[in-house]
């Protein structure tokens, strides 16, 4: 009898696995929740590299549920072959903004990826070791020196709080450095990509860390290329709580 009562309990252990498991056409519903074609095209772009990933149901439902169009395209690559137990889910889709919600995910859940007993995860086989890319046929980077510099924006950084900022790019002149200045106090820039005028996203982790008053961080994005961007997001706060916010100010340099 016992022994009945064990496979029975592992029986729906199974299944509640089994429910809780999507396929990346299930994900693409996070795609088509963005406001804009432009998010869309690269959400779904993302979603076809992925899909043979396993995607926990939980965690498409809070990437649906988030604001901004960024944040939704930052929430899939967090959640991409990741299973996150309920009190987890539960906790993160009480949280109130994007960048919380993303910052926990990112950090929670279980690497996991699909079993040939569907829907059922199973450990992530070990990375293949990085190799460095070949962009000689890509239309995304191309040869070029920086030629001048366009200013982005400049943008009030909240206090204490994190929040996203997107700047729109043109996609045909090629970048070559990023610069961001700031002032009137410092600002913390804890997260930093871009999006490439084929839609790809390119981490930029150069970019984080603290830009004191009155201080410039500028980073070179490729050291052969210049890169097309359609688009540039930055993460930050004013991490002093007394005083004035700092100003973020974003410069970018171009081949022309």
């Amino acid at each position: 009898m016992k022994t009945l009562v064990k496979t029975s309990f592992l029986g729906l252990m199974l299944v509640g696995s089994l429910a809780k498991s999507a396929t990346h056409r299930e994900a693409a519903a996070i795609c088509e929740s963005m406001s804009f074609s432009s998010s869309k095209k690269v959400c779904l772009a993302y979603i076809i590299t992925v899909k043979e990933a396993y995607f926990d149901n939980g965690a498409i439902g809070i990437c649906k549920n988030m604001s901004f169009d960024s944040g939704k395209n930052e929430c899939v690559r967090n959640i991409t072959s990741k299973a996150y137990e309920s009190y987890e889910i539960s906790a993160i889709d009480g949280m109130s903004f994007d960048s919380e919600k993303n910052q926990a995910l990112s950090a929670g859940g279980e690497l996991v990826s699909m079993n040939p007993n569907p829907g059922y995860p199973a450990p992530l086989p070990p990375p293949p070791p990085p190799q460095y890319p070949d962009y000689s046929n890509s239309g995304d980077y191309i040869n070029g020196q920086t030629a001048a510099w366009k200013n982005a924006g400049v943008f009030t950084v909240s206090k204490g709080l994190i929040e996203s900022y997107e700047i729109n790019l043109d996609g045909t002149r090629g970048v070559t450095e990023v610069r961001l200045a700031a002032k009137n106090a410092a600002v913390r820039i804890t997260k930093a990509y871009a999006i490439t005028a084929s839609g790809q996203y390119l981490e930029l982790p150069s970019l984080q860390g603290d830009v004191g008053a009155q201080g410039v961080k500028s980073v070179r994005l490729d050291s052969r290329y210049a890169i097309r961007l359609q688009r540039l997001v930055i993460e930050a706060t004013s991490p002093q709580l007394i005083g004035s916010r700092g100003q973020l100010e974003v410069v970018v340099g171009t081949t022309r």
